[in-house]
């Protein structure tokens, strides 16, 4: 960062990097740097002297990062890390023993106080008694967490969007998000608010049954058509789900229209980052057709809906609203 021009890796605010072969230059020297640390007699001794659960921490880095163990494999388990849940802190590799966990935004209820989340599940009649966790918005607990369910099958399935962000994640196999939480996402996101979501305008969803060739390999990425390692991010709505596999959400509010843009260039960038490699180009556009039908079908009584989304389902080839990178 000191032989650089500051100018070249950060915005315009020097709080965070651009998008940019400098900033992967810069991360990859930093990763480096770090495993090259760990690998030495000093790095050794530095780790031995830690915490239980800091080892693990550090351990659970190299697990967030895909980097090989020092070669001389001290490190502890990184399922040993602590977690915080309403029974007290609890190793990761115990939060699997449970059948039904709660995953909720520690915005809605505090991290140790669930006498409003029990009213709001006593109202729901949902009798849920294992184990509740709150998302830690400020570390990479989310991340890990989601590494360790995926691993172990486990299913998410949304319990209440709004206001409360409440998810249910078992080994049972159910709709991750329900017809309804669509119809409210279409209001809130392209009806009511007409927001943006960054460059895309998009974000990703958790992918509902039938749709799992449209499911992304990476799920925050949308790779570019015009360079091989440029890609842009993808924001997740139903982040609360950390299971389930993603799609890219295809509708934008763009241009007072609800539009899909180009059609063509939507499913060439999602084929680039498919999970389904046998899956082709024309799969996916013709699978995109299959959803956006599916959500003009829910939305049809919307009266909004209707004025606002004109031609969009079959766009002139010249309405290319979704950039094409």
């Amino acid at each position: 960062m000191l032989d650089d021009e500051a100018d070249k890796i950060l915005t315009i605010n020097r709080n965070k990097f651009k998008e940019s072969k400098e900033k992967r230059e810069i991360l990859n020297h930093t990763g480096n740097v770090i495993q090259n640390f760990f690998e030495t007699e000093n790095g050794v001794s530095f780790y031995r002297r830690l915490s239980e659960n800091d080892k693990a921490i550090i351990a659970a880095e190299y697990k967030l990062q895909n980097w090989k163990e020092p070669k001389n494999h001290y490190f502890s388990d990184w399922m040993e890390l602590l977690i915080q849940t309403d029974k007290g802190a609890k190793k990761l590799n115990s939060i699997i023993k449970n059948d039904n966990i709660l995953y909720y935004d520690k915005d809605n209820f505090p991290a140790t106080d669930l006498s409003e989340l029990q009213s709001f599940l006593d109202e729901k009649k949902i009798n849920i008694t294992d184990i509740g966790i709150a998302r830690n918005h400020g570390g990479s607990t989310h991340l890990l967490l989601s590494e360790l369910l995926k691993s172990f099958n486990f299913n998410s399935t949304y319990l209440q969007y709004t206001p409360l962000k409440v998810v249910k994640i078992s080994k049972q196999k159910q709709e991750p998000i329900s017809h309804e939480m669509v119809i409210k996402y279409c209001k809130q996101t392209l009806l009511e608010n007409g927001r943006s979501f960054g460059f895309l305008k998009r974000h990703s969803i958790p992918c509902l049954t039938g749709y799992s060739l449209l499911v992304l390999g990476k799920d925050g990425f949308l790779p570019k058509l015009t360079s091989e390692n440029e890609s842009d991010r993808i924001n997740p709505a139903f982040e609360l789900d950390i299971t389930s596999p993603r799609i890219l959400f295809p509708l934008a509010r763009i241009g007072g229209k609800i539009t899909v843009g180009d059609l063509d260039i939507l499913a060439k960038r999602v084929y680039k980052n498919r999970v389904d490699k046998h899956t082709s180009k024309e799969q996916i556009k013709q699978k995109y057709q299959e959803f956006i039908a599916f959500l003009d079908s829910l939305m049809k009584n919307e009266e909004d809906w209707i004025k606002l989304r004109g031609s969009e389902f079959n766009p002139a080839p010249a309405d290319n609203h979704l950039p094409s990178g």
